[in-house]
């Protein structure tokens, strides 16, 4: 679901634990779990470790919520998928084959189904139509996961997240411990994109209408910066502005704030 920006194809080179190679898997469910969110579950032999020409790769693994993949789309109308040429470190050669059409996605989770990935459908867009007429057998291309960080252990949590962030939201509250207490802002999902959070009982989540209203709820809570970690995702202009005020208003120390720009309006 989480779109990220072009620089993803360069980020993988040195934050992926193995070299970069593209792995061709198959839709083996699709759902519509909203009236705009689409789940694919993907799944293949070389989602499991796999030798080929080259080398022998690992079994494709993901143990952070925030973990991600870029998935390569086929050219519209065609059932072709253009991937990009390694490089001799890993990574891929620049620039890019016009052709290569990709966008990078949080991983829901990864179980013996297979790889599970949600896909916001946009009026228009590669990816939105893709998903729009995925059927069980269809290939994709997929890369990763990149792993993500960790998050400190604090007493307390403040995650903030729009649209984009709510794959990672949800399975940044199903890992939290019953212990942790803390606060879930949701930006802007809007009807058609809400998604339930199984969360412990001392999370609170509310949800935002707009930038302006998360800031308003920002600036309204009690909070303690010394005992807790803020996770900020989504928007760039939201999580950078989100983040100023939590450094500047709200004396929060630059180590207890993680913030993630996943796209640009």
């Amino acid at each position: 679901m989480t779109v990220r920006n072009r620089r993803a194809i360069s980020r993988f080179r040195t934050e992926t634990q193995h070299p970069t190679i593209v792995r061709m898997l198959q839709v083996a469910h699709c759902a519509l779990i909203s009236h705009r969110l689409v789940r694919l579950v993907l799944a293949g032999p070389q989602l499991g470790a796999f030798a080929d020409a080259e080398d022998r790769h690992p079994a494709v693994t993901s143990t952070g919520f925030d973990d991600v993949v870029i998935l390569f789309f086929p050219q519209p109308g065609s059932e072709r998928i253009t991937v990009p040429k390694t490089s001799g470190d890993g990574g891929f050669a620049r620039p890019l084959d016009p052709n290569v059409i990709f966008r990078e996605y949080t991983v829901r989770h990864l179980d013996e189904a297979g790889l599970v990935v949600d896909v916001v459908l946009h009026d228009s867009g590669i990816a939105s139509d893709w998903a729009r007429q995925a059927e069980s057998g269809m290939s994709i291309g997929v890369v990763g996961p990149r792993v993500s960080r960790a998050l400190p252990r604090l007493p307390k949590i403040l995650a903030i997240g729009d649209a984009t962030a709510l794959p990672s939201l949800s399975r940044l509250s199903e890992s939290l411990g019953d212990d942790v207490e803390g606060d879930v802002i949701i930006v802007d999902g809007g009807p058609d994109l809400e998604m339930p959070l199984s969360a412990p009982t001392r999370l609170n989540i509310v949800r935002a209408r707009n930038a302006a209203a998360a800031h308003s709820l920002l600036a309204g809570m009690d909070l303690d910066p010394d005992r807790t970690y803020a996770w900020l995702a989504g928007e760039s202009g939201l999580v950078t502005s989100l983040r100023s005020h939590l450094l500047s208003a709200r004396d929060f120390a630059k180590d207890h704030v993680q913030c993630t720009g996943y796209w640009r309006i």
